[in-house]
């Protein structure tokens, strides 16, 4: 089984428990990432954090630096291991039942690749054609910005390269990881997504009926909330001329 980390604070037990069963179903193994809460950083410590980070003056949120430096940790966990890839999973995340076989034999990965997304945020993607199928799953290139950072393989090699960039390239996790257009780190990845996705966070959650309402506990701010009625239609309409796919959830 590929080396699992789960991303948790200390004060969300309830969602430990939430996601330490559904492992413990599906028999996934986990080492536990105490994730940083950005809150109770020193005014110091954030400070030196965002000088150090300029963003072209933009601002980070104590939530956003807590959560780029817990990635980081597992990151860190990945780079030092003996495998040659890690599962990152924050702890909101609801998991598909395929989700054992598939992370018991990665050979379905492509050999180039840095990162294997399997969430989905109900984002329409730009994606390239199939590079490999795993039972009824397509693996696919990413080729536009994407959000989201609950739930991605990453390569050993990749993880190395990451701990080594300066401070002053990062930014926001996943915009720091996905967003093709301005993240000069993202446009050096090889990045792969799983059709459709192994995982999907709780504030994604296409049935929001099955929400257990975590909302975002590690990043604050405004959560990207599915779109509904008119504005879904809309979006499938524009996403769908443009050549972009919806990434489910199964």
């Amino acid at each position: 089984m590929v080396p699992c980390y789960l991303i948790n604070l200390d004060r969300s037990m309830d969602r430990l428990g939430f996601i330490g069963k559904r492992l413990e179903d599906l028999k996934i193994p986990y080492s536990r990432i105490v994730a940083i809460d950005g809150r109770m950083l020193s005014e110091i410590e954030q400070t030196a954090f965002i000088e150090a980070r300029p963003r072209d003056g933009r601002s980070w949120g104590s939530g956003q630096i807590g959560c780029f430096m817990s990635h980081m940790n597992a990151w860190q966990k990945i780079a030092e291991g003996e495998a040659p890839f890690g599962l990152v999973l924050e702890d909101d995340i609801h998991l598909s039942d395929a989700a054992p076989a598939l992370l018991k034999d990665l050979s379905w990965i492509p050999l180039n690749a840095d990162i294997v997304r399997v969430e989905s945020t109900g984002q329409w993607l730009s994606l390239g054609p199939t590079v490999t199928v795993v039972g009824s799953r397509s693996i696919r290139r990413v080729q536009s910005a994407a959000w989201g950072a609950g739930a991605y393989i990453m390569s050993k090699t990749a993880a190395g390269g990451l701990m080594r960039i300066e401070a002053k390239q990062h930014t926001p996790v996943d915009d720091f990881l996905f967003n093709l257009v301005s993240s000069a780190v993202a446009q050096t990845l090889n990045i792969y997504q799983i059709v459709p996705a192994l995982a999907e966070q709780d504030k994604f959650k296409a049935d929001q009926s099955m929400s257990r309402g975590f909302g975002s506990g590690i990043e604050v701010g405004k959560i990207n909330q599915r779109l509904q009625g008119l504005s879904a239609l809309r979006r499938t309409v524009t996403s769908t001329l443009r050549g972009k796919s919806r990434v489910d959830f199964e």
